[in-house]
């Protein structure tokens, strides 16, 4: 008798971020998670509030350094 393991499909990027201007002084973060086929789910969550778009492209930035510095210390492990 054989026995087969099944693994979860590597993914490398499970959501994606979008920055919406809601108001005069008002920015959001949102953030949509990515389904296993691929494409973005139909609803997202609000991650971040910012007063400026620059704030909030910062912030974003900011998340991705973290991940990326995540993952390398993931993959050196």
């Amino acid at each position: 008798m054989s026995k087969v393991a099944h693994f979860r499909h590597f993914q490398t990027v499970r959501y994606s971020h979008t920055i919406e201007q809601k108001g005069e002084d008002s920015w959001w973060v949102i953030r949509q998670e990515i389904g296993f086929d691929g494409k973005e789910l139909p609803f997202g969550r609000i991650v971040f509030f910012a007063r400026s778009e620059e704030e909030a492209t910062a912030w974003l930035e900011n998340q991705r350094q973290d991940t990326a510095e995540k993952q390398d210390l993931a993959l050196t492990a």
